[in-house]
C-alpha cells in the first residue's frame, strides 16, 4: 500500500521526484559506469558496510526502508535475462523504460508505475531513452544468488561474466 501511495504522489506532483532524487545524492552506492548510477535514499544510520566496503542496510531494516535511487542510462548490454538476489520493487520517478519479461513480452514502465519482482523473476531492460530513466528501487533481504537465464538454465553471474569476457577475447 505504501508503494502505491508513493507512486500516486509522484504522478500527482512531478516535482516530488526531483526532491527524492536530490535528497539521495549525498549517499552514493556503487555506480555501474556507463550503465547506472545509484544512491541510497535509506538514512545513513540504517546503513552498515558489507564485506566489499559498500554501504548496505542492516539485516533488520524492512524492505520499505531499503531504498535506492537509480539513474539508468542505457538498456542491459547482456543478451540474456537476469534475476536479482532479493525481492524488489521499482517505482519510476522520471522518464520511462521498456522491460522484457521471461515470455518475451514488452512492458513499458512510465513515471508513477510500480513493478514488484520476486528475486527469481527473470527480466531485462530492453530500451531506455537517451536522457535515461530515474527509479526508486526497494530491495528485500538477500535470498537468491544473482544470475542469467541461458538455454532455460540459471548461470551464476560470475560464470556468465567470465564467459562474456572470454568471448570478447576470442577464446
Amino acid at each position: 500500500m505504501i508503494y502505491r501511495t508513493i507512486a500516486l504522489l509522484i504522478r500527482r506532483w512531478p516535482g516530488l521526484a526531483n526532491s527524492i532524487i536530490h535528497s539521495a545524492m549525498n549517499r552514493p552506492y556503487y555506480h555501474l559506469e556507463g550503465y547506472m548510477n545509484r544512491w541510497w535514499l535509506t538514512p545513513k544510520f540504517l546503513l552498515t558496510k558489507d564485506e566489499d566496503g559498500f554501504d548496505v542496510p542492516y539485516d533488520w531494516v524492512p524492505m520499505w526502508a531499503r531504498v535506492r535511487v537509480h539513474h539508468i542510462f542505457r538498456p542491459d548490454a547482456d543478451r540474456h535475462l537476469h534475476d536479482h538476489p532479493a525481492d524488489n520493487l521499482s517505482i519510476v520517478l522520471k522518464g520511462y523504460y521498456d522491460e522484457q519479461d521471461i515470455v518475451g513480452r514488452s512492458n513499458i514502465r512510465t513515471a508513477g508505475c510500480v513493478v514488484h519482482r520476486r528475486a527469481e523473476c527473470f527480466h531485462k531492460i530492453a530500451y531506455v531513452p537517451s536522457n535515461g530513466v530515474w527509479t526508486l528501487w526497494f530491495v528485500g533481504e538477500k535470498r537468491n544468488d544473482w544470475g542469467f537465464l541461458v538455454n532455460g538454465r540459471k548461470v551464476p553471474w560470475r560464470t556468465y561474466a567470465k564467459w562474456n569476457h572470454e568471448s570478447k577475447l576470442g577464446k
